[in-house]
């Protein structure tokens, strides 16, 4: 049986107040979406259970890496979701200044985490 998988985001702002960290279980994804050039929404199933959903966007990612970037990032991602050992992966730690090591090789430094929850 495969363990579940969690992604945590953090936006840098020491994880101790709403919406500045998050940890989703991969079954509460929905997709992955182009916000600009260099940006893109990652949305997940409200927390709350409101119809709006929670949003990640990781912004300012090096396009030089892809002349796709967007669909590397749902390369990038769809690895982490699917990540053998299950377990939390981090994907984006702006208080430790991580970042998941696939999304570092697929897509370059990301500089920016915002989280929006079901507001």
């Amino acid at each position: 049986m495969k363990k579940e998988v969690y992604l945590y985001f953090n936006e840098g702002n020491d994880g101790d107040a709403t919406g500045d960290a998050v940890c989703y279980p991969v079954r509460r994804f929905l997709g992955i979406t182009a916000a600009s050039t260099t940006a893109c929404d990652i949305s997940f199933e409200a927390q709350t259970g409101n119809a709006a959903d929670d949003v990640v966007q990781l912004a300012n990612y090096g396009t030089t890496v892809s002349s796709t970037p967007l669909k590397t990032v749902c390369e990038a991602m769809a690895n982490i979701m699917n990540a053998d050992k299950g377990g939390m992966q981090v994907v984006i730690d702006d208080d430790t200044n991580t970042r998941h090591e696939m999304l570092t090789r697929m897509i370059g430094p990301i500089t920016s985490c915002t989280i929006t929850l079901d507001t």
